[in-house]
């Protein structure tokens, strides 16, 4: 599906599990029981994956700008 007509909840889900393969990725790439091959593959992924990550932090944000939503508003805090 297209970031453009994502909700924000689908947004959200989209980034948890792209940060998540992302931390996976990052993690091969430390773990030098893995052939060079195989820890580059992961490099290659964690870029991959950051670059829609940032993509999907981005629209989240647009998103949020264009609800007027701020960002240090308090839930709690009743006089804003």
């Amino acid at each position: 599906m297209d970031i453009q007509i994502k909700s924000i909840g689908e947004l959200i889900d989209s980034l948890m599990t792209t940060s998540q393969s992302c931390w996976h990725a990052q993690d091969k790439i430390l773990d030098e029981t893995l052939s060079d091959k195989e820890r580059l593959n992961a490099a290659v992924k964690a870029q991959q994956t950051n670059i829609k990550r940032v993509a999907l932090i981005r629209a989240i944000n647009e998103r949020l700008e264009e609800a007027n939503f701020l960002l240090d508003t308090k839930s709690y805090d009743k006089s804003k």
